[in-house]
């Protein structure tokens, strides 16, 4: 087993249609966190946004900052 195993380091970043207390945000990083600590990966963060149109990421700068944080922690 342990030759599938290595020190990646993983960010989450879960988008969906919903509050952000909805369960399957919930569900999704729980689901990530057990595969993550099966194969030895990092999980550095996992982070949920909540959008509805396509473009309500690319037109909220406080959600284009935020992501760009959390790249600068995997890169």
């Amino acid at each position: 087993m342990s030759n599938f195993k290595s020190k990646k380091k993983i960010g989450l970043v879960t988008v969906g249609a919903d509050e952000l207390n909805g369960p399957q945000y919930r569900i999704i990083s729980e689901q990530m966190e057990c595969i993550c600590e099966y194969l030895g990966w990092n999980l550095l963060f996992s982070h949920s946004i909540s959008a509805y149109e396509k473009t309500d990421v690319l037109n909220n700068s406080d959600k284009l900052k935020k992501l760009g944080e959390l790249w600068k922690t995997i890169s």
